[in-house]
């Protein structure tokens, strides 16, 4: 999540970071009003990306006096669709979109923070698509499409409230996409294939083609738990089939099997426990995994095949399936974003006593680039007071403190900070030095 107003210097950003604020003012949302505030229901906007990591964002409201749901309630959802035109197949950018929802920041000192809800890469969209027999067909206005790598999400139902579209290279995404790759589903307004935690008028509107995915939630003393078959005959690699699912494994070898006997091949290996370059990782837990069905880089493409089934093998009886949804991406997908945990609520010390913030990360932030910074507020009353980051080898780096010289002994300083009594303070601390790492 992303702190700020979406209207104000600091969005994106800790107050004084040169790359932001008035003076570059490219870097804030560009508000373009009330998407239901309109004539036709619909905003148009037109952009360009200067370069593989320009991002763009635009500040969309959903605001109606009568807005209501099935049920009768006020302010509830609003169908929308966003569609992105004329890129691919046109020598324009390889383009992704992800849809952020504004909600009040759990940071006491900022007023909203920013949800990543809705992704997409690509699209297999017909009205989108040109006509048979024709190449591009830009002559057909309606269309928008020459290819299947423009981005298109919906139709989803929004809450009132206040929207980011988020537009960049699919080569730079959103920081929760890139760590939590996997913790995504289609979005709900599409019928699926398979949804073993299918619940009428709350996952989808329609049951799932499949019913009943799976005999019982356990691999069981056999070893192997066996699926119904499944079709995709009628689907194409375009339209992004792919397995999304939800497991527990206690320990053991774990592996994932997609059945096609109608080709003539055998089963195909696609999720493991053991080490393998070639295929997806399992892991120990609970974890979610996405399964594409079409993976051209391993040479497998499932899209058009009937009586597909799928094996969950395990030496672990315990190894459960908690849900199966076998979809499509082709509208976009739903992310799943918890809420990060504070990193320390508060503190009091007493004299030589410690108190440490939980483990994070800085993984995928680029020092000098992103500059991450660490800020607390702080009050000493009397005394010192030291503060260290430890890396994930134990290494002590002292970052400030009330008395540098006499400070704790560590086994290194990186530009340590002097930190002021009397009076509530604010510090900021550059993190430079361990962007990139885990286990902080």
């Amino acid at each position: 999540t992303a702190n700020g107003d979406g209207r104000g210097p600091g969005f994106f950003s800790f107050a004084g970071d040169p790359r932001f604020g008035d003076a570059l003012t490219g870097n804030r949302p560009q508000y373009i009003g009330n998407i239901l505030d309109t004539a036709k229901g619909a905003i148009s906007v037109a952009g360009s990306l200067s370069a593989s990591d320009d991002l763009d964002f635009y500040m969309v409201e959903i605001r109606q006096e009568d807005l209501v749901d099935s049920a009768g309630f006020a302010n509830s959802f609003a169908s929308v669709v966003f569609d992105l035109d004329y890129a691919d197949g046109f020598n324009r950018p390889d383009i992704s979109m992800n849809i952020f929802r504004q909600e009040t920041s759990n940071n006491f000192f900022e007023r909203f923070q920013y949800r990543l809800i809705y992704t997409s890469d690509s699209s297999n969209i017909a009205e989108d698509q040109a006509r048979p027999l024709t190449v591009t067909d830009v002559e057909d206005l309606s269309r928008g499409s020459a290819g299947n790598r423009d981005a298109y999400i919906g139709p989803v139902a929004l809450r009132e409230g206040v929207y980011l579209v988020g537009i960049s290279s699919a080569a730079f995404q959103p920081r929760t996409r890139v760590l939590s790759p996997f913790n995504v589903s289609p979005i709900n307004s599409i019928r699926r294939i398979v949804d073993e935690d299918f619940i009428v008028g709350v996952t989808t509107a329609d049951p799932p083609v499949v019913p009943n995915f799976l005999p019982r939630t356990t691999v069981g003393p056999t070893g192997q738990l066996v699926s119904k078959t499944f079709d995709l005959g009628e689907y194409s690699a375009a339209d992004l089939p792919a397995v999304y699912v939800d497991y527990t494994h206690g320990g053991g070898d774990f592996d994932i099997f997609i059945n096609d006997p109608l080709s003539g091949n055998p089963p195909r290996l696609v999720a493991t426990t053991a080490i393998n370059p070639n295929v997806l990782d399992l892991r120990t837990g609970t974890n979610s995994l996405k399964i594409p069905l079409v993976d051209l880089v391993n040479n497998y493409n499932f899209a058009g095949h009937d009586g597909l089934s799928i094996t969950f093998s395990s030496n672990n009886a315990n190894t459960a399936i908690d849900n199966v949804i076998i979809g499509f991406a082709e509208r976009g997908e739903l992310n799943g974003v918890g809420n990060e945990p504070s990193l320390l609520l508060t503190a009091f010390l007493g004299i030589s006593q410690i108190q440490s913030t939980r483990i994070f990360s800085l993984e995928t932030y680029l020092a000098f680039i992103d500059s991450p910074a660490l800020s607390f507020n702080y009050e000493i009353l009397s005394g010192n007071l030291d503060v260290v980051v430890i890396d994930q080898f134990g290494f002590q780096t002292l970052v400030a403190s009330t008395d540098i010289p006499n400070a704790l002994p560590v086994n290194g300083r990186a530009n340590a900070i002097t930190l002021t009594r009397g009076t509530p303070q604010v510090a900021l601390l550059s993190m430079n030095r361990w962007a990139d790492q885990p286990g902080l």
